[in-house]
């Protein structure tokens, strides 16, 4: 150690001197940093509260805050990368050392229908009927069974197996069968002789049979055992799916959190009748944001399917006073509000 570090000069902090000579030891050290700097300083100079010193001249330092702007942005590019090129990478790395095991294809499952042609947003649903394997038998194809968008009529496809992407959604054979064969002897009326399965729970029946009479305005025959086998039961599925916490909770809890201030606001300009319309639909609004608030990962199915029939009459009930207020449910779809142009009992039967 050099006598200059053995006994250096002492220099008070607040001083120009001071600051000049901290100046001159950081251009030495090329501006690399308060420790550094610091060390540059003291193999002479020993200066009261030093480290303080050094960082007020650090933080004046424009070449110093000029490298910072740059270091950050090579730590958000280098934080980026790491995210869209390492972690994929080790992704696929760890698929060819290790494998995986991926998420196989079985006989009524409901998969998305892949079609490079048209965007992703149009691709069909369909079910699949049979599983076909190759020689080596590996399953390589299946046949599905899709609805025909210009006639309404099920047709039955053979697609690669590379084409279809499964959903979290399958039939079981419970599922299949708890259509019930049996047709319930009602009174006909005289613009319509078709006989519509009915379900055992109530609400759910009021659901199918107006399902099945939207299916046959469009065209499709609700006695075609095809339908009722394939269509019927994966359209069930999709209503179950639609009406998932996750894609109806976060827009009837924002309604649920606005209604009571903009019925106190109009109250004064709406008409009684109105209003009270409206607020009983806040009522059901909150039943149904209290039914999705009740579900727990460990319900059982038949708990599940309770909850289901109940939200499905909450929905019904709602539909019955309207289209909530425009000002409340935002724009949602261009030309439409959030909950659609046409929410409401005539306009949705399926509901």
């Amino acid at each position: 150690m050099p006598d200059d570090a053995k006994q250096p000069i002492l220099l008070p902090p607040k001083q120009e001197f001071t600051r000049l000579i901290i100046r001159e030891a950081h251009e030495l050290v090329h501006h690399d940093g308060i420790r550094e700097t610091l060390n540059c300083v003291r193999r002479k100079y020993w200066v009261l509260r030093g480290r303080e010193s050094v960082k007020g001249m650090v933080r004046r330092c424009v070449t110093c805050k000029r490298k910072a702007k740059n270091q950050r942005r090579l730590l958000d590019q280098f934080i980026n990368r790491w995210r869209t090129e390492y972690l994929l990478s080790l992704r696929e790395t760890s698929r060819v050392l290790h494998g995986t095991e991926k998420e196989t294809i079985a006989v009524g499952d409901i998969v998305v229908l892949k079609n490079d042609s048209t965007p992703r947003m149009f691709w069909k649903l369909a079910r699949v009927k049979e599983l076909i394997k190759s020689q080596d038998g590996v399953i390589r194809a299946a046949k599905i069974c899709v609805v025909n968008s210009g006639k309404g009529r099920v047709i039955e496809l053979r697609r690669p197996i590379q084409h279809l992407i499964p959903l979290e959604l399958k039939l079981s054979p419970d599922t299949e069968n708890d259509v019930s064969p049996a047709v319930e002897s009602a009174p006909k009326e005289e613009e319509s002789t078709r006989q519509r399965p009915r379900r055992s729970a109530a609400n759910t029946a009021d659901v199918d049979e107006n399902f099945l009479k939207a299916m046959a305005d469009m065209g499709v025959d609700g006695q075609d055992p095809d339908f009722n086998q394939g269509v019927f039961p994966m359209m069930q599925g999709m209503m179950m799916n639609l009406l998932s916490k996750d894609v109806l909770y976060p827009a009837l809890d924002e309604l649920r959190t606005k209604y009571p201030a903009w019925l106190d606001e109009k109250k004064s300009t709406l008409p009684s009748d109105v209003h009270e319309n409206y607020s009983k639909q806040y009522k059901l609004v909150c039943e149904i944001c209290s039914e999705y608030d009740k579900e727990n990962e460990k319900d059982t199915e038949e708990i599940k399917k309770k909850r289901f029939d109940k939200l499905m009459g909450l929905m019904q009930k709602m539909q019955r006073y309207g289209q909530p207020p425009q000002e409340l449910v935002g724009s949602g779809v261009q030309g439409q509000g959030a909950f659609g142009e046409n929410f409401g009992p005539d306009k949705c039967p399926v509901m």
